[in-house]
């Protein structure tokens, strides 16, 4: 089918113009065919690749939502199947992004933020919360964090979100898990422990 579109676009071109020494394909034919048929690179080249002329956001998204895909991984693997219909982009973040697009877990309807976009608690009302739970250890933590419990905004890697802004380490008294007075293990050597 791709011959059979080029075949049908050829003309004579100079020889500055010529692509890899044949002198009947343009190199530049959206320049070569402006105003003489010319409809984009998708039509040229046979692929069916388009911009522009795409649903509207919310209608779009809907469609997507009702495919059931759960990550972008997915969507993209959806995208290379041949199934997508045309008029719904490829790369919804680029045409969307100023008519409502705010990740893909919107985009899919699965709810998930990714983790750069994610507001956090400020850490002092972040670790009275952690407090409240009464977690015991580390590994108490962890499985808090697994559990579906956790809220949103309280980060499961709190030692890299509050580095700079109040974290201590695990066991020191400031940390996310109960006081060490408490009984607080941390499941992890002590800093007199560790290499330096």
């Amino acid at each position: 089918m791709l011959s059979q579109v080029l075949k049908a676009r050829l003309v004579k071109v100079p020889n500055s113009s010529r692509v890899n020494g044949a002198n009947d394909i343009p190199s530049y034919p959206l320049s070569a065919y402006a105003g003489a048929g010319w409809s984009g690179w998708g039509d040229w080249l046979g692929t069916g690749s388009r911009r522009g002329r795409w649903q509207l956001f919310t209608k779009a998204r809907e469609f997507v939502r009702g495919l059931g895909l759960k990550s972008e991984a997915e969507w993209n693997l959806y995208c290379k199947s041949g199934k997508k219909p045309t008029d719904i982009a490829a790369v919804p973040r680029q045409t969307y992004l100023n008519e409502g697009w705010v990740g893909y877990g919107d985009w899919l309807g699965t709810g998930t933020v990714a983790s750069s976009l994610l507001k956090y608690r400020p850490f002092k009302e972040a670790r009275a919360f952690v407090h409240s739970v009464k977690l015991k250890s580390h590994a108490e933590w962890l499985a808090y964090g697994k559990s579906g419990k956790k809220p949103t905004d309280i980060p499961a890697s709190p030692n890299t979100v509050y580095a700079e802004v109040g974290w201590a380490g695990w066991g020191d008294g400031s940390d996310m898990c109960a006081r060490a007075s408490d009984g607080c293990s941390t499941d992890l050597p002590s800093r007199s422990d560790r290499i330096p």
